[in-house]
């Protein structure tokens, strides 16, 4: 590859291209990765690739670069094969399952909804941690593959309960798959009910690296009689503008500003600004992490609607109180086990 970069470059270096007006001397970056030797999907060949041109451009333009692995990365995405192989497995074999989660009225506690995390049962039928399979379905590639799955696994659960709410979280590259969108069409158009009780999740980080494809997205959803939220709110840092051009309905405040709102001043302000400019734009409000009462205090005081987080419980395979249970969270300890683990950007919630 890197002789075909360089018979590349040097055409460009002594072939002006000519046009109408003179010739024009133009300058080239190639980025490329062996595939299939360093990558086992197109989409990860193309996000190496990437990588790898950026790469190019930083070592000062008219140059290629070629994505390569370290002994340890080698290591790794050997690993991440094996992983990636027994994920589609789990898929073809319905091995994948939601666990929820509570969200709760800020002022009352009350359950008003159950947000549903990816997991993933291994043959054996003991459950693979999120933080070990979630970090390889996005290497390799294969988050289209997981979304399109969690959307049926929704869906199947809105049939099977009229009262249930569910709110889906996709991933960045769902957000411009045109077979996703047909699959959310032949699942709930002409469905009006299944599609009123179905929210959908963008990270608003992803959002934002294409704010008129995301709009077109968010716009689509929304006509179908779907609702959509924004996610991880505040940790892309999105204007007024584009708030106002993703026409969402829900925005979920990232983390990051919630876990020490108690002892962090500035966060405390942060997230005051973000709950009010999402209620001047009529939005509804989610804090994320919540971890102890102060931060809850807090956090109610300052106007979020729902609250979620290991304060309140820790997701679980199903739903351990009743919609509209005020949960104690002193009494229920004794009810949790396990720790936290790291999440799925694709995952599910439910009201209900």
């Amino acid at each position: 590859m890197p002789k075909v970069a360089e018979k590349i470059l040097r055409m460009f270096r002594e072939q002006p291209i000519q046009t109408p007006v003179g010739p024009i001397h133009a300058s080239v970056s190639i980025g490329g990765v062996a595939f299939p030797s360093y990558v086992q999907t197109p989409a990860e060949a193309m996000t190496r690739a990437e990588a790898a041109l950026r790469e190019a451009k930083a070592l000062g333009r008219d140059c290629h670069h070629f994505y390569l692995l370290t002994d340890d990365q080698r290591s790794n995405h050997r690993r991440d094969i094996v992983l990636g192989k027994q994920i589609k497995e789990a898929v073809k074999d319905d091995r994948l399952m939601l666990a929820y989660q509570p969200m709760v009225e800020a002022t009352t506690g009350k359950i008003a909804h159950y947000e549903c995390l990816l997991r993933m049962r291994a043959e054996d039928g003991s459950m693979v941690a999120a933080g070990e399979f979630i970090p390889a379905v996005e290497r390799l590639g294969l988050s289209r593959l997981i979304d399109k799955r969690v959307l049926e696994l929704g869906v199947e659960q809105l049939n099977e309960d009229p009262d249930v709410h569910l709110a889906l979280n996709i991933s960045g590259l769902t957000a411009s798959d045109q077979s996703w969108l047909r699959r959310l069409i032949a699942l709930v158009g002409g469905y009006p009910d299944i599609a009123r009780r179905l929210t959908v999740e963008i990270t608003e980080t992803a959002a934002i690296q294409d704010i008129e494809e995301s709009a077109r997205f968010v716009a689509t959803v929304r006509d179908l009689g779907c609702r959509v939220a924004l996610d991880d709110f505040g940790a892309g840092y999105t204007s007024f503008r584009h708030l106002k051009a993703l026409t969402v309905d829900i925005v979920k405040i990232d983390g990051s500003f919630v876990r020490d709102i108690a002892t962090n001043r500035d966060n405390r302000l942060f997230v005051r600004t973000l709950v009010g400019m999402a209620k001047g734009f009529g939005l509804t409000t989610v804090a994320e992490c919540v971890e102890d009462k102060e931060s809850a205090d807090i956090l109610a005081a300052e106007g979020a609607d729902y609250l979620q987080g290991f304060y309140y419980a820790k997701p679980e395979l199903t739903r351990q109180w009743p919609q509209g249970t005020a949960i104690k969270p002193e009494s229920k300890r004794t009810k949790q086990r396990g720790a936290e683990v790291s999440e799925r950007p694709a995952r599910v919630a439910a009201r209900g």
